[in-house]
């Protein structure tokens, strides 16, 4: 074979499903060796995030029942689907698998880099999982393990607040934890513990102690190198909050500059928005303002793309949430956790997107079909079309 019709099958091997590559590993044993190898990952990575393959996962949400209920334990692990909005005709769920289900634990997706998930699917355990291959890694001591509790201090109820992202000068994922520790004596000294997990290393690091507490316990948002967080700073005025930045590298905190919004009542949330840090200016029962910061740093480089307003864009919703946006430049748009809409900017109209399918509640993520490796041989056999159940 010539090296031209090489190049040209490297090519056209690129531009393949990951679930036809994982089946074409059993064509030929050079094929096999190809797609593990690190140039074949990397290209086939890179493509990805070029051509924007991204892909919705939600999970579903389970019923809330107390721990004295006799329900409780009963209801099932929440389930986790994907969903190609890249696709305009593409109106069904794929059920996804995953590792250490529990059936009275709510599902946390903490989120996705360069195809790879983060996951805390119960009390005891968190886990990095790549969705497209299958396989998986369980972090060692992912939700309490060994935190160091200072005197005077106690855990507050559920504290436990995440963050995952990629570092591209060490090339290695990390997973961020922020537990929150309730001073008994003086709430304006409350703090919150910060470790760091690293995969290359499969350790926990202690990072420091930190006078944030993250809003609802909401994870973070991974951009450029960074996680953000809306967090209320207990030096601060009660009631207030800002944004700050974990730079993933540095590990290391900083406040970041917020737009003038123009409102005095509002709610606060951050999500990406392709490849940018999106922060949504939430009047409930008003409108909704969507700003997303160009130059990391900079007050003046907030832009504010849309204004969903009530009820001249979406006639009534509790919060909305950008996700990304699909081939005819039409953005996906979670509604209130039980829908989706797609929003026309230039129009400025909106209307319901049916799936088949959908979970009556649920939260939702965008990510990429890589083939990126977590080199632990661990893997799940199970994906199937969720349509119709």
């Amino acid at each position: 074979m010539s090296t031209l019709q090489e190049e040209m099958i490297f090519e056209i091997l690129l531009r393949l499903p990951p679930k036809s590559i994982i089946r074409f590993k059993c064509v030929a044993k050079a094929w096999q060796r190809l797609f593990t190898t690190p140039l074949f990952i990397n290209r086939y990575l890179n493509l990805a995030i070029t051509n924007n393959n991204l892909k919705v996962m939600l999970r579903s949400k389970l019923p809330r029942v107390d721990f004295s209920h006799p329900d409780f334990g009963k209801l099932g692990p929440s389930k986790l689907y994907s969903f190609d909005h890249v696709s305009v005709d593409c109106d069904y769920l794929v059920e996804i698998d995953y590792p250490s289900k529990s059936p009275s634990m709510e599902l946390v997706l903490v989120g996705s880099c360069n195809g790879v998930v983060c996951i805390v699917p119960n009390f005891f355990a968190a886990y990095l999982f790549n969705p497209s291959t299958r396989e998986y890694k369980r972090i060692p001591h992912g939700h309490l393990g060994d935190i160091e509790i200072p005197n005077n201090f106690t855990i507050e109820d559920f504290p436990i607040a995440y963050g995952f992202g990629y570092d591209q000068v060490v090339e290695d994922y990390k997973v961020v934890r922020m537990v929150s520790l309730i001073n008994r004596n003086n709430y304006e000294k409350n703090l919150s513990e910060v470790r760091v997990y690293s995969l290359g290393s499969n350790l926990w690091r202690w990072i420091g102690n930190v006078t944030y507490k993250v809003v609802n316990g909401v994870s973070g948002v991974f951009v450029n190198g960074a996680l953000y967080w809306v967090v209320r700073d207990y030096t601060r005025e009660e009631g207030s909050t800002t944004v700050v930045g974990f730079d993933i590298g540095g590990e290391e905190f900083r406040e970041v500059p917020e737009p003038e919004y123009g409102y005095e009542d509002f709610v606060k949330t951050l999500c990406v928005y392709q490849g940018r840090l999106c922060l949504l200016c939430n009047c409930q029962g008003v409108c909704l303002d969507v700003w997303v910061l160009n130059d990391y740093g900079v007050k003046r480089s907030w832009e504010k793309l849309f204004k969903f307003e009530q009820p001249a864009v979406i006639p009534s919703f509790r919060f909305v949430i950008p996700l990304c946006v699909s081939k005819n430049s039409k953005v996906l748009v979670e509604k209130d956790g039980d829908a989706f809409v797609l929003y026309d900017p230039k129009c400025k109209r909106a209307r319901d997107l049916p799936i088949q399918g959908l979970p009556n509640r649920f939260c939702a993520i965008t990510y990429l079909e890589t083939l990126v490796s977590l080199d632990t041989g661990n893997a799940l056999l199970r994906l199937r079309a969720a349509a119709n159940t």
